[in-house]
């Protein structure tokens, strides 16, 4: 099955200025129920994370696991930067191996830019020196704010926009674009 729908016209704006995002309390499905590798138009538990974190005047919702343990976005991969090191959920946290997600940890590698697949939890992101969301239509989208609290200094951080701009790169070159 295909959806299609237009891709977001204000993302060059968001890439710039970056977004706020919102802890859900809806939490992320357990693997054993829903394994996050199947796509499936089941998506009750990130239709309601996402209206939850819309009231909250959020971009997007980042669930948790039944751990307690950040997972993922509603529809996103979640990265934190701190110390130059970048950090992201690791799969056993229960989270969509997504292909944007693997390409950022590619072209950071290649970058020799430290990257951890790791377990976080929500003073990790509320202490981080940067954040920032992938997802095929996203990018490497930057956010600014988590709940109410400043990330960094409030504006898109250097790192997350290098590895946006890498990104970008792999992009054009996979796709052998001018």
């Amino acid at each position: 099955v295909l959806f299609a729908a237009p891709i977001r016209k204000d993302l060059p704006e968001l890439w710039k200025n970056g977004v706020r995002i919102a802890f859900a309390r809806v939490r992320r499905n357990h693997p054993n129920s829903l394994n996050p590798a199947f796509k499936v138009t089941n998506c009750l538990n990130g239709i309601l994370a996402k209206m939850e974190t819309l009231e909250k005047g959020a971009f997007e919702g980042i669930f948790l696991n039944l751990d307690g343990r950040v997972a993922e976005g509603t529809i996103s991969n979640l990265f934190i930067i701190k110390n130059g090191v970048v950090k992201t959920p690791h799969l056993s946290c229960g989270i969509l191996d997504g292909v944007t997600r693997s390409a950022v940890i590619e072209v950071a590698k290649d970058a020799k830019i430290p990257v951890r697949e790791t377990h976080l939890d929500t003073k990790e992101v509320l202490s981080a020196d940067e954040v920032f969301l992938t997802s095929t239509t996203m990018e490497v989208m930057p956010v600014v704010r988590v709940e109410k609290s400043k990330i960094g200094d409030g504006k898109p951080g250097n790192l997350s926009q290098i590895l946006h701009a890498k990104f970008r790169d792999l992009l054009k070159k996979e796709l052998r674009l001018p």
